[in-house]
């Protein structure tokens, strides 16, 4: 056993300039090559940060410039919507307006219609009096006799 224990010092013992060179070249890399490439990496960190932070800021006007956008719009279309409305309304009234001039139009002419109907009714019947009175004078004197005549009576009077 004690060979064993005698072994391994020895090993260990020659193995020290290894362990030494194991530090130093640990050391040498870290400030060497470690510290380069982790300010590399840091900054490729930051700069890849910034992009997404300035990315962000665009993402966020876009939107509120799109929420603008949509707002213009909305009320555009109920501009739109209430002039359209304004002139949908104004036709109606018009159509209104002209609806009621036909029909007052058609009662005037109307109206007209049934005061020359009715005084040309008037017309006829005094026409058909004067007629019929006429005749009855005539067939008078036929039945009555023939011989006598008796004056004609005039259109126009008494009866």
């Amino acid at each position: 056993m004690q060979v064993v224990l005698q072994q391994l010092g020895q090993l260990l013992f020659d193995a020290i300039p290894t362990i030494i060179l194991f530090v130093l070249l640990h050391f040498y890399l870290k400030r060497v090559l470690y510290r380069p490439l982790q300010a590399v990496l840091s900054q490729r960190t930051e700069r890849i940060d910034g992009r997404l932070a300035a990315a962000r800021a665009l993402i966020e006007q876009a939107e509120q410039k799109l929420a603008g956008y949509e707002a213009a719009l909305r009320a555009r279309r109920v501009e739109n919507y209430k002039h359209v409305e304004a002139r949908r309304q104004a036709a109606l009234a018009l159509g209104q307006q002209r609806l009621a001039q036909a029909r007052h139009q058609s009662g005037q002419t109307a109206l007209e219609a049934r005061q020359q109907l009715a005084a040309q009714s008037e017309t006829a019947r005094h026409n058909l009096q004067a007629g019929a009175e006429v005749l009855a004078g005539q067939i008078m004197t036929q039945v009555l006799g023939g011989g006598a005549r008796r004056p004609a009576v005039s259109p126009g009077a008494g009866a």
